[in-house]
Formats: C-alpha cells, structure tokens, sequence
C-alpha cells in the first residue's frame, strides 16, 4: 500500500496526502518494516539486503503498472488517502490493506512460486545458505 500510494504522491500530485499519511503511521509503517527485514533476514540471511531491495522495487514496479493501467488511479489513491487520513486511529491502515488483499500472491521469498500467499512462502522457506 506504502509503495501504490508513494506512486500516486508523484503522479497525481498529492505529495500533501502522502506526507500526512507518512506522518500518522509513522509508527506502523516502521513496525511494517522491522518485520519485513526481520523476515528477509530469517529466509535469506546473508543476501537479505539484495532479497529486500528487489522485493521492495517489483512493489513499486507493480503500483507504478497498476496506474498505468487504471485511468481512474488517482481518484482511487485520493479515496485511499481520504480514508486512511480520515479513520480514527491508526489501525485503518492495516484493516484497508487486509480489505483491499493488494499484494497477497506476489512472493517475497522467491520460494513456492505456485503457492504464493505469504503465509505459505513464509513457513515452507528454508533460509539461504549464502
């Protein structure tokens, strides 16, 4: 979601609205992160910087194809951004990711390709040995 509304910050001019929400969730978006590198460091010990850099930028290529492919991108990130800034406390992020199931079959261990919830990849992943 991070990535989707960085993406609409510069193509649709809401860098105000990204910077808010930056700055509301500050603390989750920072929690997101220490898991994720938590989690690349577990299954790619060694190589978890290159594994979390290239994870991080298909992301980002994948929002930057979504408003390419979306003519209705920006009026869909302002929503986004409406409600994120708008909810009561700071869980709405989480609770419009989990609603929205965004990135839920894009792997991030590059492991079990064919079963790519992250759950799965997460479990069956053996840590690389480099």
């Amino acid at each position: 979601m991070q990535s989707e509304l960085m993406v609409a910050a510069l193509a649709c001019s809401s860098s105000a609205n990204y910077n808010a929400f930056v700055t509301r969730y500050k603390n989750e978006l920072t929690n997101y992160g220490k898991t994720m590198q938590d989690l690349f460091k577990r299954v790619h010990g060694g190589n978890a910087f290159s594994q979390i850099n290239s994870f991080v930028t298909r992301v980002a290529n994948e929002a930057s194809l979504k408003m390419a492919q979306n003519s209705h991108f920006c009026e869909d990130a302002g929503q986004m951004f409406e409600t994120l800034l708008q909810s009561g406390t700071s869980g709405g992020m989480a609770a419009l990711d989990t609603s929205r199931n965004r990135y839920r079959c894009m792997p991030i261990t590059g492991f079990a390709a064919s079963n790519c919830a992250m759950e799965a990849n997460t479990a069956s992943a053996e840590p690389d040995k480099r």
